[in-house]
């Protein structure tokens, strides 16, 4: 007899027929049906002996596996009441196997890995979100400056708000409020580090004005020999920059309001004044050529230009806050 018959027949005697049902495997003793596999799967069973039968997530195995069937009350062993592992009563050893649950290492890598990559890409999504808001504000805020110099200019003779070089009680940008309707809320770019304490100084602002509309050049003997402080002096007033985003190490007092862009031969000059990278992702580079910054002319239109754009103008000997004639 082969060993799946040997292993039955230890606990049911020689008198048993085994087939095949719907609901599973049958064990037959005479007139006593005994079901093997019941039909709501909480025992299963294989018909070779050795082979696992699993109850409640535990493996045991199959060598005698009468402990788990009800008494037949005919010939045969009486394991009905044995123990679900060890060794049952007719001898037969029943051996336990735990089926183990759980992540492997590498598993467990693959998961951390896909969190640390899905967290940084959150970041960058969330300081883009925010940097382009920033961006927003504060082109806003220079078409809304753009259009109170126009306004100024025509109440003026065409003139241009004039600077602390030339008027040292307070910065340009305040000769703007009768043409502004909040200018504590316009005269500070949100993205500028010193935000608050700027608010806070009264008299100072994030934006900058052009030298070259503001202070007119003198020979030696002080006569004017070059002056761009009147629009209608201008060629071309819609390619003349007027504001731009001062830079980060500028301090508090007024006399900051105004670039000195005569003297931008070099791009340390330049950096010096205003802000060419103020919209960046990260940290800034070594020569502040990543990032980019906006730009107002004359004529009141904002435009954004890259940090490099600027920079390849100042190392190629062109300065582009020279009114084009």
């Amino acid at each position: 007899m082969n060993e799946r018959a040997t292993a039955f027949e230890t606990c049911f005697g020689a008198d048993f027929e085994l087939f095949g049902q719907p609901g599973g495997l049958v064990v037959r003793k005479p007139s006593v049906p005994v079901p093997l596999l019941p039909s709501d799967g909480e025992l299963r069973a294989t018909a070779y002996a050795g082979h696992p039968v699993k109850r409640g997530g535990i493996a045991y195995g199959a060598a005698c596996v009468s402990g788990f069937f009800p008494q037949t009350g005919k010939g045969g062993c009486d394991c009905a009441n044995s123990v679900a592992f060890g060794e049952c009563q007719c001898g037969v050893p029943i051996r336990e196997r735990r089926m183990t649950l759980g992540f492997t290492l590498i598993e467990l890598l693959v998961v951390i890995s896909i969190i640390a990559i899905v967290s940084a890409m959150v970041g960058v999504a969330v300081r883009s979100v925010k940097n382009g808001g920033l961006k927003t504000k504060s082109m806003a805020n220079m078409r809304t400056i753009g259009t109170a110099m126009i306004a100024y200019s025509g109440d003026n003779n065409g003139d241009f708000p004039r600077s602390a070089h030339t008027a040292e009680e307070e910065s340009w940008i305040f000769s703007l409020s009768p043409y502004l309707s909040n200018l504590d809320e316009i005269r500070v770019c949100p993205a500028d580090p010193q935000a608050k304490e700027r608010l806070r100084a009264r008299k100072t602002t994030s934006y900058t004005l052009n030298e070259y509309i503001c202070v007119p050049s003198l020979d030696r003997f002080g006569r004017v020999k070059e002056d761009f402080t009147n629009r209608f002096r201008l060629p071309v007033p819609s390619r003349t920059m007027a504001v731009f985003i001062g830079a980060d190490g500028l301090d508090l007092g007024i006399s900051n309001d105004h670039t000195h862009s005569r003297n931008w031969s070099r791009w340390t000059s330049v950096l010096t004044d205003i802000q060419p990278d103020r919209f960046r992702m990260g940290e800034p580079s070594s020569d502040r050529s990543d990032g980019e910054s906006h730009y107002l002319f004359v004529d009141g239109h904002v435009e954004t230009h890259p940090a490099k754009w600027l920079k390849d103008q100042i190392d190629s000997q062109q300065n582009p806050a020279i009114p084009p004639k």
